[in-house]
């Protein structure tokens, strides 16, 4: 498994990412690949996209600065700051 992750999830974007997926889903058609597309598809596209970027800036930050930066992310998201397509998910 770890290989198809790596393979799939370095990719730059989410939308290359889902693509990989399906791509893995087609040749290999595992139940895990087909469970995180259908998760994909139907999480906020916004909200994937800021948790991409937050997880890749996050490698570089100490525990300390990632608590905050997702203590961060999470307060503007819930009060729908960012965008309302996170909360319209959620409920």
């Amino acid at each position: 498994r770890l290989d198809i992750i790596n393979k799939c999830f370095s990719k730059k974007t989410t939308e290359d990412i889902l693509l990989s997926l399906e791509n893995e889903a087609e040749i290999r058609g595992e139940k895990w690949i087909i469970n995180a597309i259908n998760a994909m598809k139907h999480a906020s596209p916004t909200s994937l996209k800021i948790c991409l970027k937050s997880i890749r800036e996050g490698r570089s930050l100490t525990l300390e600065d990632c608590l905050r930066c997702d203590y961060t992310i999470f307060r503007h998201m819930t009060r729908g700051a960012l965008t309302n397509d996170c909360l319209e998910v959620c409920i």
